[in-house]
């Protein structure tokens, strides 16, 4: 799959009139060991309080044609909002590198969630817990998934994280394009497995609970996807919902980010 980028510059986004306006609310500084923030993929991201927290990420230093390899990052950044303009608060380091997990935030826990994503096989299972202790970054990991997990999607409802179709880790420990999903009970710690995505496996995806469902849409594979369906959190069932589609146009949303505006709307943001 592709490479996104960006995250280096930090942007505020607001809804004017109907309309999306993005204002320039900074930088975030260089990664431990390199000069230069260039922006990552994948990178760890949530909200604690009135703090944002970004962090982790893969990208190219040096470019391909130049030999440059890919390099996954371990910084964590703390930022809080002052006067339109993010500031850093706080930059600590992770033990090991982290991207393309999936990120949760718990308001009732002051917590933020990061599920799977790092290169290391060791940690490609990881729920990794950030919270904050006096004003500083604290991270534990708070539990163990049964299988390395990626690309994906994940939200919180009731105590449990449900998440999957993304990469999950197959019979050969290699993380392959799936559409398992599960549910992850924050209290016992304990994972099950639930219905399967009638989709194509596939990773990438775009999911949000609207209405009191699970809606995922697009992701690809060898090929890209533009069909939507919605899980029924009761019923343990999927349903095929309208495809991507805007004004008779399909709409890809292959690495897309989204946010949840209203209970029945989402703002999906990139993809390529």
């Amino acid at each position: 799959m592709g490479e996104s980028s960006g995250y280096a510059n930090q942007k505020t986004l607001s809804i004017e009139n109907n309309r999306l306006v993005w204002d320039y609310a900074g930088s975030l500084p260089a990664q431990k060991g390199f000069d230069k923030n260039i922006g990552t993929a994948g990178l760890l991201q949530g909200i604690i309080g009135d703090y944002i927290v970004v962090g982790g990420g893969a990208n190219f230093p040096e470019a391909l044609e130049k030999g440059g390899k890919k390099v996954t990052h371990k910084d964590l950044y703390l930022l809080k909002d002052v006067n339109g303009k993010l500031k850093t608060i706080e930059q600590i380091q992770l033990d090991y590198p982290i991207a393309y997990g999936a990120s949760v935030s718990v308001k009732e826990e002051n917590a933020i969630y990061y599920l799977g994503g790092s290169p290391d096989s060791e940690h490609m299972r990881d729920v990794l817990k950030v919270t904050l202790k006096n004003g500083k970054l604290e991270t534990e990991i708070y539990a163990k998934l049964p299988l390395g997990f990626e690309n994906g999607v994940a939200q919180y409802k009731d105590g449990k994280i449900y998440y999957g179709v993304g990469k999950i880790e197959n019979s050969e420990g290699k993380n392959v394009n799936s559409n398992k999903f599960y549910v992850f009970d924050l209290k016992t710690k304990e994972t099950k497995e639930l219905a399967e995505f009638p989709g194509e496996a596939r990773q990438q995806t775009v999911g949000q609970i609207l209405n009191n469902k699970f809606y995922v849409f697009s992701g690809g594979s060898n090929i890209s996807y533009v069909d939507g369906y919605a899980y029924d959190f009761k019923t343990n069932t999927w349903k095929k919902v309208a495809d991507v589609v805007v004004d008779n146009e399909k709409i890809l949303l292959l690495g897309a980010n989204s946010i949840k505006i209203s209970e029945n709307k989402m703002l999906v943001i990139g993809g390529f």
